[in-house]
């Protein structure tokens, strides 16, 4: 999984991430996400948009294993080569996540994030990324 870690947010815990993002190609899989919770051990979780899918799920990665939390039920295709905007809020355990300002999930988190934060693709997904924002909040 082709991971890009920010630089200089090292403990994100609560506010919201949001990039924007173009699928370009891939013929195995067409996937942005954002990444977060990252830890010194490698384990994260992520939020996915999938374009061979058409759907929005939360993945963790956890001791080399990727098990799916939480999938959102609705199918919404997007087209390649246009621009989408991906977001996520956090407040203590509780996770939303918005695909071009449409909320897809509405979650309760097993603990509370602590960690890194930055984009998620996978396999041969060919995916442009742009305008990632971090906007901190109080607990």
């Amino acid at each position: 999984y082709p991971i890009a870690v920010a630089k200089g947010i090292d403990d994100f815990q609560n506010g919201e991430i949001s990039v924007r993002f173009q699928m370009i190609g891939g013929s195995l899989d067409r996937c942005a996400g954002i990444l977060f919770n990252v830890k010194p051990n490698g384990d994260y979780l992520t939020v996915r948009y999938n374009g061979t899918e058409d759907n929005v799920v939360l993945w963790t990665f956890n001791n080399g294993v990727r098990p799916m939390v939480k999938r959102a039920t609705d199918n919404m295709p997007l087209e390649l080569g246009t621009w989408h905007t991906l977001k996520i809020t956090i407040h203590g355990t509780h996770l939303q996540s918005f695909l071009d300002g449409k909320q897809y999930q509405d979650f309760e988190l097993s603990a509370p994030v602590s960690g890194k934060v930055g984009v998620w693709s996978k396999t041969d997904s060919m995916v442009e990324f742009d305008d990632f924002a971090v906007t901190p909040s109080a607990k």
